[in-house]
């Protein structure tokens, strides 16, 4: 098969449908960018960073292959969560998230809508799960969940970013009460929707993974034709 192209001067040539395979492997880049899910990536990602966030809290970590993928264990002895322990759920986003997540419907919570919401079922789920972490979640939890929202314990920092494209940050830190002492947990997700780019316990780092400074092409998908074939 051949495509003829007259769309611009660049593009006055004949190509083969094979040139195009070669240039863009559209398998590989799905297989690399599509993951499985459970409601809207901006607000399923703040929850599954306060998952992560209240494991760090009881010293469960996340670890790196040789590969440098962030993997979870699925054994948990995390401690059944007490609302009236969880002192704050503050989070921080990038524009675009924040507009994304803000009239979103979440998952298994009829009909409720938010990143904060969101964040506060994300402490009742665990990490492992990823982005099909609320899967798990039933009627008990959404009303703990309530409980904690209704307490006035969840906040949403200021969004200052106005330039004509944010680049992906969420930031969530879950402050909980153990044995009487107030401990917390910080996780910035950055570049993408599941890179963990930073735990920290307190103000000590006890994960540091910073994002790709570059995407390489089978990353992302080219936003012309004449990139595809570049």
């Amino acid at each position: 098969m051949r495509w003829n192209y007259w769309l611009t001067p660049k593009l006055k040539k004949i190509i083969s449908l094979n040139e195009v395979i070669e240039k863009f492997d559209v398998a590989r880049f799905l297989n690399n960018n599509v993951r499985p899910a459970i409601g809207c990536t901006e607000p399923i990602a703040v929850a599954f960073a306060s998952s992560v966030a209240y494991s760090a809290i009881f010293n469960q970590l996340p670890y790196l292959d040789k590969d440098h993928q962030i993997h979870f264990s699925n054994a948990t002895s995390l401690p059944k969560i007490d609302p009236t322990q969880v002192k704050s759920i503050e989070i921080k986003t990038d524009r675009d998230v924040y507009k994304n997540s803000w009239a979103v419907n979440i998952p298994n919570t009829n009909g409720q809508k938010g990143m904060q919401i969101a964040a506060v079922l994300g402490i009742f789920a665990l990490p492992y799960h990823k982005f099909n972490i609320l899967k798990n979640i039933d009627k008990d939890d959404i009303f703990a969940a309530k409980l904690i929202m209704d307490s006035g314990k969840v906040m949403v920092n200021k969004v200052t970013d106005s330039g004509e494209k944010s680049a992906l940050h969420i930031e969530v830190k879950v402050t909980y009460e153990i044995n009487g002492k107030n401990r917390s947990a910080t996780v910035i997700i950055e570049n993408d929707h599941e890179h963990i780019s930073r735990i920290m316990v307190g103000d000590r780092v006890v994960f540091n993974n910073p994002p790709k400074k570059t995407v390489s092409f089978i990353d992302k998908i080219p936003e012309t034709l004449e990139a595809m074939l570049a």
